[in-house]
């Protein structure tokens, strides 16, 4: 992928019989989130905020899950013996904190103006993937639906922390599946066309 001393980044693309060269800006902010703003000069000034705000967006809601799995965690690592309802409870309440952070996050990956959204539209060949993400995190918030149902009722601790450490491993997959999803449409696909 020819990147230019100057920012540009140079692919080229093939349309119908004939090539086209197409330029795009291509950064990587604080968090490591690609940001590609296409064409020329005018349209960079322009899109570059746009397409800033998205991925200020996605990092926020990254760090915000981060954040409410962190916390959920710790609390997992406490102590509950002869303390089995308050602990539920707290599990309870930390559960709660990263259901509501991922609806929010589900539907921002849902949203039209996303990354995830922008990536299906202008990669078509990783739209599969984006809709599995997408499915995959509606699927986590039914499991913790439903992992705040069995909190209520007689389950053994050690089982409540196994199935609670399969969803934050599951959550992080998504994650990771995401982030490597972004690299590759911006990196190859929307960047590169070669």
């Amino acid at each position: 992928m020819p990147l230019a001393p100057d920012g540009w980044l140079m692919s080229r693309r093939a349309v119908g019989r004939s090539r086209i060269e197409l330029r795009h800006w291509v950064e990587v902010n604080d968090q490591g989130v690609i940001v590609m703003v296409p064409k020329t000069n005018a349209e960079r000034d322009d899109s570059h905020s746009e397409q800033a705000e998205r991925s200020q967006a996605a990092s926020e809601e990254q760090y915000r899950i981060g954040v409410a799995v962190r916390e959920l965690e710790d609390v997992l690592a406490t102590a509950s013996w002869k303390r089995d309802q308050a602990w539920k409870e707290a599990v309870h309440d930390a559960l709660l904190a990263v259901q509501r952070v991922l609806r929010a996050t589900r539907q921002s990956a849902n949203a039209e103006d996303s990354l995830l959204s922008q990536v299906a539209k202008e990669a078509p060949r990783l739209e599969p993937r984006t809709r599995r993400v997408r499915d995959e995190y509606a699927e986590l918030e039914r499991v913790i639906g439903s992992l705040c149902d069995q909190l209520g009722t007689q389950s053994e601790v050690e089982d409540v922390r196994q199935r609670l450490r399969w969803m934050i491993s599951a959550l992080r997959r998504v994650e990771t599946k995401e982030t490597e999803l972004l690299y590759e449409a911006f990196l190859v696909d929307i960047g590169d066309g070669d």
